[in-house]
């Protein structure tokens, strides 16, 4: 009987316990409902204001939570292209810096490289022959080979301080950016065009180009170096070079911040990807002005301080713009 007892006692232990184990266990999975309560547009709202740097650690939290992350780029504050900035040191050992801008979170970064860039051997026949020698490069065969020369008319302009080069693809467009005149490149048939004068207006004292798909984009300067009148953009169209509408003005104290501390505008340099481009004077690189055009055909602008010039950085470093998409998975590479 003493036997059967406390095998009783024993067995109501057992289930007792069991059943302690199983209620702690459903309010543990209570606990993480409750905390993941926040969901839907709410979460993805408040995903939307996170700087993109920061969202790849809420796609791990859970399979919600990556769907939202996912969702809230797509439908709130999608992703916006970066402006990338290098630079490198006029001074021996030319040391480089990357820093990057993202618009859709308003924020700089530096950004630490963690290889040395590839090295391409140039094909072994001298350009001093030749100023105007242009060579192909094949990134899927690795290998250069020399093709027609540019036109003879840019012997005097050969250098690039002198050329505004975009390219779509099918095409490079190379620009004579004081004068306007014009010539295009295929690289298939290994031909140049032109010249065309790309001047829908007189005033133009200097221009320079980019392609935003396979239009071609020109953004000029009106009147003079001393009293610059204006500052315009146009769209041209990437076949017949004509121009097809005139995208938008930059406002007048915008352009006053790009000729930062001189007194006259002799040159700007643009960088563009997408609807997103950023101008800026490369002897005043410190302010930039920003320009995003909507596909309904609106203008935005803006300017913003480039952190990466510093007052010592003005003449002891060489400054580059590029820009590129960038997304979650090339976060995840940084």
């Amino acid at each position: 009987m003493e036997r059967v007892y406390h095998y009783i006692v024993s067995t109501r232990i057992n289930y007792v316990t069991a059943q302690h184990c199983n209620n702690l266990k459903m309010a543990e999975e209570q606990k993480e409902e409750e905390e993941d309560a926040i969901h839907g547009d709410v979460l993805e709202t408040i995903l939307s204001y996170v700087p993109l740097t920061h969202l790849l650690p809420a796609c791990f939290v859970s399979k919600t939570w990556n769907a939202a992350v996912s969702s809230s780029l797509s439908r709130f504050n999608k992703p916006k292209p970066w402006l990338l900035v290098h630079t490198q040191s006029i001074r021996r050992p030319h040391a480089t810096a990357f820093f990057a801008y993202d618009p859709r979170s308003d924020i700089w970064l530096q950004i630490n490289q963690k290889q040395p860039p590839q090295h391409v051997s140039p094909l072994p026949c001298g350009f001093e022959d030749d100023p105007l020698a242009v060579e192909i490069y094949d990134i899927s065969t690795r290998t250069w080979e020399r093709t027609e020369s540019m036109p003879a008319t840019l012997k005097d302009s050969a250098s690039s301080t002198w050329l505004s080069i975009a390219a779509n693809t099918r095409t490079v467009f190379m620009m004579e950016q004081a004068s306007g005149v014009t010539h295009s490149f295929n690289p298939d048939s290994k031909t140049w065009y032109g010249p065309f004068d790309l001047r829908p207006d007189r005033s133009i004292y200097f221009s320079v180009i980019t392609c935003v798909g396979d239009n071609l984009i020109m953004l000029g300067l009106l009147g003079d170096a001393e009293d610059v009148n204006y500052v315009k953009v146009w769209e041209l169209n990437g076949e017949s070079l004509e121009f097809g509408k005139e995208i938008g003005v930059m406002p007048t104290e915008l352009v006053e911040k790009l000729k930062g501390e001189g007194t006259s505008l002799n040159s700007v340099r643009v960088s563009c990807m997408g609807g997103f481009f950023y101008i800026y004077n490369a002897g005043e690189p410190g302010e930039l002005v920003a320009l995003e055009v909507g596909e309904e055909g609106w203008c935005r602008w803006g300017s913003l301080k480039n952190a990466a010039v510093s007052d010592r950085s003005r003449v002891a470093e060489r400054v580059v713009l590029t820009c590129s998409d960038v997304g979650l998975g090339e976060i995840a590479k940084l």
